[in-house]
C-alpha cells in the first residue's frame, strides 16, 4: 500500500512538472522571471496566476483550484460570431460552459492583481502584484470593440450542428480535440499548458489545416 502511494505521488509530481515545463517562459508565464513584457515584476511564481493550493474559487467547476475571481465581463450570444452559413447558434461563454469563462478571465484584455483570489505568500491574500503592463492587446484581448463577433464561435453543440450540416462531423476526428458537455469551447482547440509542441497553445498540429479538418468535413 505504501509503495503504491509513493508511486502515485511520483506520478502527480511528474505530471505537474510537465505542465510547468510547457508554460515556463511561454506567453502564459507571467512570473517575474518569465521573460514576458507583460509579466509581474515582484512575483516569481508560475502557477499562481491561475491556480492556488489554498482558498481557491470553488465556484469555478471547470478548472481545478482556480485562483481567479469570476469574470465580470458580460458575454452573451448577442456578441458571439454568427454567419448566414451557420446551422447552429453560439451560446457564448456562460455558467453552463465555464471552461471558456476561465480563459476569458484573462483574455478579456485586462489582467490585474485584484483578480487573484489568493495572492502568493504565507497565508495572505493582500499582496499587491506589480505589473510591467497589465493591459493585454492584439490577439490576447478577445473583448475588443468587436467582442467575440469576429472569433471562432464557442458554446456550439457539435452533434446538433452535424445533424443539420453534413460538412461538420458529429465529434472531433482527433482525440486531442475535446468537447465539453458536447460543446465546442476555447479549450477544444487550445491547450493552455502546452506551448512546446504546437503554437499558439494549440491542442494539435494545424499543418495542412489538420485541426480545422478534424471538425470540418471539407
Amino acid at each position: 500500500m505504501k509503495k503504491a502511494l509513493i508511486i502515485a505521488l511520483c506520478l502527480v509530481f511528474v505530471i505537474a512538472g510537465v505542465a510547468v515545463a510547457g508554460i515556463r517562459y511561454s506567453k502564459h508565464d507571467l512570473s517575474s522571471s518569465g521573460g514576458q513584457n507583460t509579466r509581474s515584476t515582484n512575483v516569481d511564481e508560475v502557477c499562481v496566476f491561475c491556480h492556488t493550493p489554498h482558498a481557491s474559487n470553488t465556484s469555478m467547476t471547470a478548472a481545478p483550484l482556480w485562483n481567479r475571481s469570476d469574470n465580470s465581463t458580460t458575454w452573451s450570444n448577442t456578441n458571439a460570431y454568427t454567419s448566414p452559413t451557420m446551422d447552429g447558434t453560439s451560446t457564448g461563454p456562460n455558467n453552463a460552459n465555464p471552461i471558456s469563462k476561465a480563459c476569458l478571465s484573462c483574455h478579456d484584455g485586462n489582467v490585474g492583481d485584484e483578480t487573484l483570489v489568493n495572492g502568493p505568500g504565507s497565508g495572505t491574500n493582500t499582496i499587491t502584484i506589480q505589473w510591467q503592463n497589465a493591459i493585454y492587446s492584439t490577439v490576447a484581448n478577445l473583448n475588443d470593440t468587436a467582442g467575440l463577433t469576429n472569433d471562432h464561435p464557442i458554446g456550439l453543440n457539435m452533434a446538433a450542428i452535424s445533424a443539420l450540416d453534413n460538412e461538420i462531423y458529429n465529434s472531433p476526428q482527433n482525440a486531442n480535440l475535446r468537447l465539453f458537455n458536447g460543446l465546442v469551447e476555447c479549450a477544444t482547440c487550445h491547450s493552455v499548458h502546452n506551448s512546446t509542441n504546437y503554437q499558439p497553445f494549440l491542442a494539435m498540429s494545424n499543418a495542412g489545416s489538420a485541426m480545422c479538418l478534424a471538425c470540418h468535413n471539407k
